[in-house]
């Protein structure tokens, strides 16, 4: 392994990690819907995600249409981390709409910086997924406050220098190490549309299903699904596979029955070191399928406690073999075109704010009714969190049942397509 790939497998591992913890913890007005054991966190994250993910695609595609040097990547990624700790640092100064579009446009630098080289996606997406999935757990490691505060758009990172500096640190070093090296990312305009164009596409969805009366999580789930295969049905197959594995991903991320604000019981030490490993196993054996049949049967073990008076097997899978699952499956299917991974990016942060636990539910029915009967909507009042539960309930069935049968075509596609490539290949 030469310095370009350390350097570069750094960057993509802690400008995602940073980048997530932006994402994570945007304060914006947002409002959840609940229906029954069902909530939809938005849009508070997803906003910053998607914007985000439209200022990285800018910049790759300056970057890769013009062929400049890979130095101006981490000089990006620089600006975005100073223009981060800026903002963390505000305490009542500026709106919090301003504080919002420095974090869109810093989390954007990052993200442009850490997905430009294909050494460093998987890792990337690793570290994103780690501060998604697991956040809680780390911000405690790096002392980070994780409450959301109404001065300002994100916590105060003053006790988080080590990340920091290890960011910088590693952005520095890729700069030096890459020097004047010219960049060669594989930039189309068929692809740079079709993702500015899914970027937007989520974002008006997600707008629309906001303003109407109905339920929210149903219209947007089937409108990603439906997005997703359209899109990766027009991309290049390896492209496309990714897309499909991510929405996979994304799928089983969406009935997680877990509490996501809680401690873990089992500590997060063990899951992030599984993620790790599978990622680097699927990066060895590039088998897709694999990483999403697994998704399959995480997805199937949620379904366990309505045929049994038992939640281990639910809870094994949900806390050990999702990691497994998720980080061989983006091991194996990476890379792609930077800017096809950057609208990518959004998927699993839209999957994130679905909560189907029964804790959550009870805990989204503690909110401020005022127009809630009318709108379906009801503001988030931060409360004592309720314990973490894996019972079943008949509001979680459809969507675990639904989740399956779209992990399961995303598998047969997948393999479909890289049979078809296979003997194309044998023909030739």
């Amino acid at each position: 392994m030469n310095a370009r790939k350390i350097s570069a497998i750094a960057v993509g591992v802690l400008c995602g990690y940073l980048v997530g913890y932006a994402i994570g913890h945007t304060k914006s007005s947002f409002a959840v819907v609940v229906r029954g054991g069902m909530g939809w966190f938005g849009p508070a994250a997803t906003p910053t995600a998607i914007g985000a993910a439209i200022v990285g695609l800018i910049v790759v595609g300056l970057i890769g249409s013009l062929r400049l040097p890979y130095v101006v990547a981490a000089a990006s990624g620089l600006v975005g981390l100073a223009m981060l700790v800026v903002v963390a640092g505000l305490a009542a100064e500026g709106t919090s709409s301003e504080q919002q579009l420095l974090v869109i446009v810093a989390a954007g630098l990052l993200m442009a910086a850490a997905v430009i080289r294909p050494d460093s996606q998987v890792w990337f997406v690793v570290g994103l997924l780690v501060a998604m999935l697991y956040g809680t757990q780390i911000d405690e490691v790096f002392a980070l406050s994780a409450h959301y505060l109404e001065q300002r758009s994100l916590p105060d990172l003053s006790d988080g220098w080590p990340l920091l500096a290890a960011v910088a640190a590693a952005l520095l070093a890729f700069g030096f190490i890459t020097g004047k090296e010219r960049c060669d990312a594989r930039v189309t305009g068929r692809g740079f549309a079709a993702a500015v164009g899914v970027s937007l596409g989520i974002g008006l969805l997600i707008w629309v299903t906001g303003q109407s009366v109905g339920d929210p999580p149903v219209v947007i789930a089937v409108g990603m699904i439906i997005g997703s295969i359209v899109w990766a049905a027009w991309l290049r197959r390896p492209d496309g596979v990714a897309v499909l594995t991510m929405l996979a991903v994304a799928a089983v991320i969406a009935i997680d029955p877990s509490e996501k604000y809680q401690i873990d019981q089992f500590g997060s030490e063990t899951q992030i070191v599984l993620l790790v490993l599978a990622a680097i196993g699927g990066m060895r054996w590039r088998r897709p399928v694999v990483g999403i049949g697994l998704c399959a049967v995480v997805a199937v073990s949620a379904l366990v406690p309505a045929l049994i008076e038992s939640t281990s097997v639910t809870a094994f899978a949900f806390r050990f073999l999702l990691p497994v699952a998720v980080g061989f499956a983006i091991g194996a299917c990476l890379p792609v075109a930077p800017t096809t991974l950057l609208a990518l990016s959004i998927v699993p942060v839209v999957a994130g704010r679905f909560e189907f636990s029964p804790a959550a539910a009870a805990w989204l029915a503690k909110v401020r009714s005022s127009g809630a009967a009318a709108t379906g909507k009801a503001e988030l009042v931060w409360l004592e969190n309720v314990p973490d539960t894996y019972s079943l309930t008949s509001n979680r069935v459809g969507p675990v049942i639904v989740a399956t049968a779209v992990i399961l075509g995303c598998a047969a596609t997948v393999h479909w397509w890289q049979r078809s490539t296979a003997e194309a290949a044998d023909s030739v």
